[in-house]
């Protein structure tokens, strides 16, 4: 019965290792990029929540004008303007860069008032 109990529990850790890495795990969500939905016009702003510092790096993006994070530690929150001049390329340079480190639904982006 014991043996039974190991196989089975085996078994539920390689289905849950299975699902983590298809799911991506930390590393972009389901679809990516592609499903942060960016407003047509600017000015943005680009906002992260959740377990943001693998992302940080991404605001060092020449497009973004200013960035800030929260103060609790681990940080839990991030954003950054772009700059005035910045397009919609820019936009989705600064998204997929994101998408790549974090899950896409932690992305937000806003126009910027």
């Amino acid at each position: 019965m014991k043996k039974q109990w190991a196989i089975l529990g085996i078994a539920a850790l390689v289905a849950l290792a299975g699902a983590a890495a298809v799911r991506g795990f930390g590393s972009g969500g389901p679809g990516g990029a592609s499903n942060v939905e960016i407003p047509p016009q600017g000015p943005w702003v680009v906002s992260i929540t959740g377990k943001v510092e693998p992302a940080l790096g991404c605001f060092d993006d020449p497009a973004v004008q200013t960035s800030v994070m929260s103060a609790d530690m681990p940080t839990t929150g991030a954003s950054g303007r772009l700059k005035p001049d910045a397009d919609i390329e820019d936009v989705r340079r600064l998204v997929e860069c994101l998408a790549s480190r974090i899950d896409a639904e932690a992305i937000d982006v806003r126009t910027a008032e």
